[in-house]
């Protein structure tokens, strides 16, 4: 349950949360479980924050920091952190349904047996990003920074998604199962 005083501060909006967060580093916030379907909240600091379970679908997130944020549980149905930062942050398990990651930072977040569906990840930045089990048929991949065939060799599938040609013939050349259609 998220904490009614952290909570208080982010309904006053982005500007002064930011303030609140800056003038309190210390502090790392609890908002579990709150609400923030179709909230807009571009640029907001959400580093270090416990937002387990948390809804974000069809929010607009762009821009945000979320360094080091536990994001499992959450849901996060069609929403958009285009160029947000998410390195560092706990993503295991999380399903991405329609979410738009372009231009984000995923460096060193956890992103263990998740799952993507009909996401965009163009132009993320995977620099030592934990993909074991991770489920990426179906994303865009495009423009993908920092994506090794080492990571790659951890995920779970990569069955119809659309990635740069020299990725792609690097998967079908060392890893062609990850291609395939998975088995039911």
């Amino acid at each position: 349950m998220a904490n009614q005083e952290h909570l208080e501060k982010l309904d006053q909006g982005v500007k002064v949360w930011n303030e609140w967060r800056e003038s309190n580093p210390r502090i790392n916030p609890d908002l579990r479980d709150i609400n923030l379907e179709r909230k807009v909240l571009k640029g907001i600091d959400f580093s270090w924050t416990d937002l387990r379970g948390t809804n974000f679908s069809w929010g607009e997130f762009g821009g945000a920091n979320f360094r080091g944020a536990d994001l499992r549980d959450c849901n996060l149905f069609g929403a958009d952190f285009n160029g947000a930062y998410l390195g560092w942050s706990d993503l295991r398990g999380v399903e991405f349904v329609g979410v738009f990651l372009g231009n984000a930072d995923l460096s060193r977040a956890y992103l263990n047996e998740s799952s993507f569906s009909e996401s965009s990840l163009r132009n993320v930045d995977f620099h030592g990003t934990y993909l074991d089990a991770a489920n990426l048929a179906g994303t865009l991949l495009e423009g993908a920074k920092n994506l090794s065939l080492e990571q790659i060799s951890t995920v779970k599938s990569l069955y119809q998604a659309k990635m740069d040609v020299h990725l792609l013939r690097d998967v079908k050349k060392k890893y062609p199962r990850l291609l395939r259609k998975p088995q039911k």
